[in-house]
Order: C-alpha cells, then sequence, then structure tokens
C-alpha cells in the first residue's frame, strides 16, 4: 500500500469504528419509572405474561408477604402470582410513596390498597406498604426483592 493510500484510509477506518457502536447498540432499555409503573400496571391489570416480563427469567427471588411467609423462588413467585391474577373478584390500586434508581439498583415503596368483593362471605380490604428492590441486568430493570407490610390501621376514637 502506498502511504498515500493508507493517509486516507486511516480515517474512513477511524471514523467506522466510532459509527459502529452508534449503528449497532442494542436498543435503550426503559428507565426504571418505566419499568414500575409497567410492573403495578400488570398487577392491577392481571397480566401475567407483563408481570413476569418484570421478573428475572431464574435465580433468586426474596417475596414476603404480610403475614410473613417467605418465598426466594422466582418460579414459585410467577406460579402464585399465575394462579392470584386467574383468581377473580379483586382489585388493587397503587401509589408510589418514593423511588430512587442507582447505577445498578433501585427501590420504591408503594402503598397497595387490596380489595375483594367477597372473601368468605364478605367484602375484604387492606392497605399495605410494598418495598421493592429492583436490579439492572441485560435485560433490563427487574424486580427481585418484594416485601409487603400492612399498614397500621386506626380506629376511630369513642366519643
Amino acid at each position: 500500500m502506498t502511504t498515500h493510500f493508507k493517509s486516507r484510509l486511516l480515517p474512513v477506518i477511524m471514523g467506522m469504528a466510532l459509527l459502529f457502536p452508534v449503528l449497532f447498540a442494542a436498543e435503550p432499555t426503559a428507565s426504571f419509572a418505566d419499568v414500575l409503573n409497567k410492573h403495578l400496571t400488570a398487577v392491577r391489570q392481571q397480566d401475567f405474561e407483563a408481570f413476569a416480563a418484570t421478573l428475572p427469567d431464574s435465580g433468586p427471588f426474596t417475596l414476603i408477604l404480610a403475614n410473613g411467609s417467605k418465598t426466594d423462588s422466582v418460579d414459585k413467585v410467577k406460579e402464585m402470582h399465575r394462579e392470584w391474577f386467574a383468581t377473580p373478584g379483586w382489585t388493587m390500586a397503587h401509589e408510589i410513596l418514593s423511588q430512587n434508581a442507582g447505577e445498578r439498583f433501585a427501590h420504591a415503596l408503594v402503598k397497595a390498597d387490596y380489595r375483594e368483593a367477597d372473601r368468605n362471605g364478605s367484602p375484604y380490604h387492606v392497605q399495605i406498604y410494598v418495598n421493592m428492590v429492583f436490579e439492572k441486568t441485560k435485560k433490563g430493570w427487574v424486580l427481585i426483592h418484594d416485601q409487603c407490610t400492612n399498614f397500621p390501621t386506626t380506629k376511630a376514637k369513642p366519643e
């Protein structure tokens, strides 16, 4: 190769090297806020596939329910939610109380209002705090820890 050819080829190669990541970059992952909203919407709409998309495909996962029961398997969590979502007669509303995303982990505290039209012959209503930790993975933001705590209720004071 002549020196003249090399001097003209070098800028072209450098330009292609700089453009390669831009041209072939993966689609940007959704923001934490978007994934959190997708997760909560999936629960409200009892949409198992959308819900499962916000969880790891496999591996450890901690779920602690308000009654203290705990599971550490994402497969068990998926199975439990598939059954729950198939059960008619309940609704859940959410209020995001706080959220904070870092480089690798994110946290959200959500107040959930859960209602069943009929539980053993009576309407059922409970409010819980849901403490959630998400991890940023190759899949994007996924929920890895979900802990529920009953919301304190206040009783009316006698007059």
